[in-house]
């Protein structure tokens, strides 16, 4: 969400962060949705499994196909390292006139191996029992909606104003702060898809409802919304 407070390291360094994209390739029978994640470079430094669905609603059939491609990136089980983290260009230089010296005053064994200067990434080890935990999550209803029961539920009291961008709105608080940005889809008038977020913004029952992944977990957040 545009608005969240950054982390620390993340305000000093902005390329820390990926951004998130859903890619839609679906045909008349099938929902498919891929999420890519992308760089402060506009790389791809990861694109998930392509989740699909064959529910013949248009929104059930994306929250299936989102999930589905969703479990690729749960999959990886990633946590973040604060102690890999330099942030400013002065303590790169102080750690180097720190650690400099110290190293060229010792003489390194005879069979002690070089030092490289290369970071072993380990390989990742997917877990089968996370991956089928999400897979068999029960379905519960939350006001008039059905969703799984490990889904965070969240109700925003605060009403957000929709502003006309091309191809959708932005929602902003009185501040004004840009709290959402959603781009509307070629298939469904009441669904959108959430700027470098992994969900979408949707209309049900005359109520607006946000989906999306916080944390490695699906919330649903329901809105008020003036337009």
């Amino acid at each position: 969400i545009d608005n969240e407070k950054q982390p620390q390291d993340l305000y000093n360094n902005p390329c820390l962060a990926l951004r998130t994209e859903v890619s839609e390739n679906s045909n008349l029978f099938t929902t498919k949705l891929t999420i890519i994640l992308t760089d402060c470079r506009n790389a791809v430094v990861f694109t998930s499994e392509e989740g699909k669905s064959k529910l013949k609603d248009f929104k059930k059939g994306h929250q299936e196909a989102l999930r589905m491609a969703f479990r690729s990136i749960q999959a990886i089980d990633y946590s973040f390292d604060q102690r890999l983290v330099i942030t400013r260009d002065s303590e790169i230089k102080k750690t180097e006139v720190e650690t400099v010296p110290e190293l060229m005053s010792e003489e390194p064994a005879a069979n002690e191996p070089e030092l490289k200067s290369t970071i072993k990434v380990e390989e990742t080890k997917v877990s089968a029992e996370k991956i089928q935990s999400v897979a068999d999550a029960k379905i519960v209803e939350y006001d008039g909606i059905k969703v799984n029961d490990s889904t965070k539920l969240f109700s925003n009291n605060n009403i957000l104003y929709a502003q006309i961008i091309p191809n959708g709105y932005q929602l902003v608080d009185s501040s004004p702060k840009i709290v959402f940005k959603a781009f509307k889809s070629q298939k469904d008038e009441n669904m959108y898809y959430l700027a470098n977020k992994a969900g979408i913004l949707y209309r049900e029952n005359d109520n607006w409802y946000v989906e999306y992944y916080k944390d490695g977990e699906l919330a649903v957040e329901k809105l008020t919304i003036k337009f």
